[in-house]
């Protein structure tokens, strides 16, 4: 019965409470978009062959009036802590950055994928460009730059440095919805819902979300005709974004990619 209630209380108190926490903010007018779930898809016998299962996501709302240097460095420690929060209780974040190193070389490098070169190229110069980079530096000075733009510790060691820049990077590219969060973590577990409930004062920007996560109880049966979901990618040029903007996506929006 107390679990019941618990779980209840969490749906009424921050379930898509950092979606609706940019309502707050003084003197500002948006549109907040709450997704719908998908439906399910069955076989002849009526037996699902997809479907969506609840879930909760962690969620990250940065003001877009919060510019100064200040204001960043005070970002990074409320997503530092947060990333402390989730991975304690078992769940993974994001890891999106574009820029990984190869600790055997001493390498920076861009990391776009199994695609053609000349999908890379353009990939990377949206990217440039939508993260305000300039097209002249290395990877290895772009990561140096968005650490200390971010203000992150110099303590910090690359692989944390980097979960914190996927958060980033997902807000930089998702500047062209103001009102909209980003997602920090999919699929939390009760115990991370209820701390960052509980620490709410402290976490300035954080919320949690009920979202849905696509099951597929057969595996790769029918694969070929379910096709699959992808994010929108992150390497999309501002006019690409723009469009699927105006069509209501968000940028942790899922988009098919195949099959129905």
């Amino acid at each position: 019965m107390f679990a019941l209630l618990f779980v209840q209380l969490i749906k009424l108190t921050i379930v898509q409470g950092a979606a609706f926490a940019a309502a707050s903010v003084k003197l500002d007018k948006g549109v907040i978009t709450v997704p719908g779930a998908r439906g399910s898809i069955l076989d002849r016998n009526g037996l699902p062959l997809a479907y969506d299962q609840k879930s909760f996501n962690v969620q990250f709302y940065k003001d877009p009036k919060k510019t100064s240097a200040e204001d960043r460095a005070y970002y990074t420690a409320i997503i530092t802590k947060t990333i402390e929060i989730i991975e304690r209780n078992g769940g993974k974040t994001i890891d999106t950055f574009a820029i990984k190193y190869n600790g055997d070389t001493g390498e920076y490098y861009f990391d776009w994928g199994d695609i053609k070169e000349e999908q890379q190229k353009a990939r990377e110069k949206n990217w440039r460009s939508n993260m305000f980079v300039g097209d002249t530096r290395t990877p290895e000075q772009i990561y140096l730059y968005l650490r200390d733009k971010y203000r992150i510790p110099s303590e910090t060691d690359y692989e944390e440095a980097r979960k914190i820049l996927s958060v980033w990077q997902e807000v930089q590219l998702a500047s062209w919805t103001a009102y909209n969060p980003v997602v920090v973590a999919y699929g939390v577990n009760i115990q991370t819902v209820a701390e960052i409930m509980t620490r709410g004062n402290e976490l300035t920007g954080m919320g949690v979300a009920e979202s849905t996560t696509r099951i597929y109880p057969r595996g790769q049966l029918a694969a070929n005709v379910l096709g699959y979901m992808s994010r929108i990618p992150s390497s999309l040029s501002a006019d690409q974004m723009k469009a699927l903007k105006n069509k209501g996506y968000t940028n942790d929006s899922l988009i098919g990619v195949e099959g129905i």
